[in-house]
């Protein structure tokens, strides 16, 4: 149960995305985002933060509650390593801030790292019936 609870979890955060001023950390506002892949590694006009990187949690968190159960090992460690890299990009997208070197970088796939943690959950699910 808490496993479909990470699950929604991380696929609600990274659909609706709050998003942060860059140089005061303040609100500025809610926005739907339902694009599977969303890549700017140098700059972008996006000169804000998201709260995507809360999904990355969600998922590696996710990973290791469900290493044991699932059937698929070689999908739960990509689960693992590829939510953990959108983790440690953000994080340094955040960090940037405070150097004051940020220019709008982001890496936001957490939808289709959702959809693949439901598929590694509904197959190991399936297999036990």
């Amino acid at each position: 149960m808490k496993e479909k609870i990470l699950l929604t979890l991380s696929l609600i955060s990274s659909i609706v995305l709050l998003s942060f001023s860059a140089n005061t950390l303040e609100f500025i506002n809610a926005k739907f985002s339902f694009s599977l892949v969303n890549f700017a590694g140098i700059s972008s006009n996006e000169n804000y933060i998201t709260s995507a990187i809360v999904g990355y949690i969600f998922l590696i968190i996710f990973s290791l509650v469900f290493w044991k159960k699932a059937n698929n090992k070689t999908l739960i460690v990509i689960l693992f390593i590829t939510s953990l890299f959108g983790f440690l990009f953000e994080l340094g997208a955040i960090s940037k801030i405070f150097s004051n070197s940020f220019s709008g970088q982001h890496l936001r796939f957490g939808i289709l790292l959702s959809l693949l943690g439901f598929y590694i959950f509904s197959s190991s699910s399936l297999s036990k019936i």
